[in-house]
């Protein structure tokens, strides 16, 4: 008896740990765009769970981004988290068109983005309730890169949109909303990927 209680606990011992998942949870305005893209990231060492605020049709996008950064700042109070806020400017759909192609040109909206996106990719008939995730997802290397490289050409330009080396970060509300186009989505993406690869 004694033997087998020896080889129980040593086998419990040289068992690996099961890794944790680590939780990603990304609030959204919309309830397609973002859902559909970041429900495709639900891989085998990151749970992504995604959920999506409704945003106020009549409020102005500095007043939308004060609001939302509040959240952030009272959900972080007191708790061991990593926040990181993926805005984009004029919208979502601005890190799809990263994908395939670069631009400092500024898009007004998120029709002059749809112009642009359905010209110059292979997403011709976008509709923002299509799941367009397989059809980007061999071009993803090239969108982070596009989009550092644009939150660079910001910076270069003299403007601090988020500072992380605080916590929790502060933004410069004005200057994000000046900075058209810009994302922050390929830092999220790049985190994502980068736990899947350990």
């Amino acid at each position: 008896m004694a033997v087998k209680r020896k080889i129980v606990e040593l086998s419990r011992d040289k068992r690996k740990k099961r890794k944790i998942r680590p939780t990603i949870l990304i609030i959204c305005e919309g309830k397609d765009t973002e859902v559909n893209y970041f429900k495709e990231f639900n891989l085998k060492y990151v749970n992504v769970d995604v959920n999506y605020n409704t945003a106020d049709p009549t409020s102005k996008r500095a007043e939308e981004l004060e609001k939302a950064y509040i959240k952030v700042k009272r959900y972080a109070k007191g708790k061991k988290a990593f926040i990181h806020l993926g805005i984009s400017n004029p919208c979502f759909e601005l890190w799809y068109l990263l994908h395939y192609t670069y631009t400092t040109a500024n898009l007004k909206s998120y029709d002059a983005l749809k112009i642009k996106l359905q010209k110059e990719t292979p997403l011709k008939d976008y509709e923002k309730n299509k799941s367009v995730y397989n059809i980007i997802v061999d071009h993803t290397n090239q969108a982070i890169e596009n989009s550092f490289r644009l939150n660079k050409h910001h910076k270069d330009l003299g403007k601090t949109l988020i500072d992380y080396s605080k916590v929790p970060p502060e933004l410069n509300i004005k200057n994000i909303v000046e900075s058209n186009p810009n994302t922050r989505i390929g830092e999220l993406v790049k985190y994502i990927e980068d736990i899947n690869k350990e």
